[in-house]
């Protein structure tokens, strides 16, 4: 349930109404209040500045920025390179990163 309303509020955000019709067809559920979800999942975004965005968005936000910085921010030591926790370095050596 929790998931599924995220990813209602994130289809609302982005205006996706058919793909949200669809979604409430298939998986009917009780709308879940923001406030709820943020103290499902341990945070709160009430008073910073992706308050206005999808929850979703602040969940990836956090781990691209916690697995991930360089990502974000460009390389700042010679071991940034290093594959992260959920990257694989291929046989050829580059590291595979997943997608987002």
């Amino acid at each position: 349930m929790l998931v599924n309303a995220l990813i209602r509020e994130y289809l609302e955000y982005n205006g996706y109404a058919l793909t949200q019709t669809v979604m409430e067809h298939e998986a009917p559920t009780a709308a879940v209040d923001r406030r709820q979800m943020e103290a499902a999942l341990g945070v709160a975004t009430e008073s910073s500045d992706v308050a206005n965005f999808p929850l979703l968005y602040s969940l990836v936000f956090q781990h691209v920025a916690t697995e991930r910085p360089l990502a974000l921010h460009g390389p700042t030591t010679a071991n940034d390179d290093a594959p992260a926790a959920n990257e694989k370095t291929a046989a050829n050596g580059r590291v595979q990163r997943p997608a987002l």
